[in-house]
């Protein structure tokens, strides 16, 4: 079933790829916690939606047990909360976050069909494909053009391996 998010993933990559334009970050964050209390994390480029999936990416990754699971969003994914996020809503070890942390809010959220919070002082804008329509033609981001190869890299490689299991086959019951 295609969701929403993936529709805005599929969409958002798509105007990228015709506006040769990146999306980016602007704003700054206001400190409010609410990014380490509902976090969703992707592995293998899938969206972690079963506890099954979440020990997976723990036994590669073991700092991210530090990530409480707390609940889903409505597209079904498991939403964390992460242990460490002090009461004054800062983090208890800033020096020593994830990567996930340090690089938020990413770029790359924006194409997988993400949308931040209103309340988050970030704000992740793409192209817009009005004005590209228009004739305005910003200059290509080289940056960009690698990510984009990169995960079409990635997407080939896991269409090359052999599926034996359907997506939804490790959903625990």
């Amino acid at each position: 079933m295609l969701t929403e998010w993936a529709f805005r993933s599929f969409w958002r990559r798509l105007l990228c790829l015709i506006t040769r334009r990146a999306p980016r970050v602007t704003g700054h964050c206001l400190q409010c916690g609410r990014c380490c209390r509902e976090i969703v994390l992707c592995h293998d480029g899938r969206w972690v939606t079963s506890p099954k999936r979440f020990a997976e990416l723990l036994a590669l990754e073991p700092g991210y047990e530090r990530l409480e699971p707390v609940g889903r969003d409505a597209d079904g994914r498991l939403l964390f909360s992460c242990s460490w996020l002090g009461a004054d809503r800062r983090c208890l070890c800033h020096e020593d976050r994830l990567p996930l942390c340090r690089h938020y809010p990413s770029p790359r959220l924006w194409l997988r069909g993400v949308d931040l919070p209103r309340s988050c002082g970030y704000r992740l804008e793409g192209p817009d494909l009005f004005g590209f329509l228009r004739g305005e033609r910003p200059k290509t981001e080289r940056t960009f053009e690698r990510l984009l190869d990169r995960e079409r890299e990635q997407a080939e490689a896991r269409n090359a391996e052999p599926h034996d299991r359907s997506p939804d086959s490790d959903e625990e019951s």
